[in-house]
């Protein structure tokens, strides 16, 4: 679903690339902005990106970072 991939787009620091269905204008509008970057910006905030993604995302430790946010959220309650 969109929102979760916005999720996902905004925890991996990418959230300013989504852009909504169908809308052409705000495709141009991202695609201008990453055209403006220079190559060692975009590789610098794809490598933040990876980072971010391996670390919050990847599926060797999903299912202990599930049962830590278990955790937390049962303290909390």
């Amino acid at each position: 679903s969109l929102e979760i991939d916005f999720e996902v787009m905004t925890a991996i620091g990418l959230g300013d690339w989504t852009f909504a269905e169908g809308d052409a204008g705000a495709l141009r509008r991202r695609l201008d902005r990453l055209s403006a970057l220079d190559d060692g910006e975009r590789r610098q905030r794809l490598a933040a990106a990876r980072e971010a993604l391996v670390r919050g995302f990847a599926w060797d430790d999903y299912w202990p970072r599930v049962i830590q946010r278990l955790d937390e959220d049962r303290r909390c309650a």
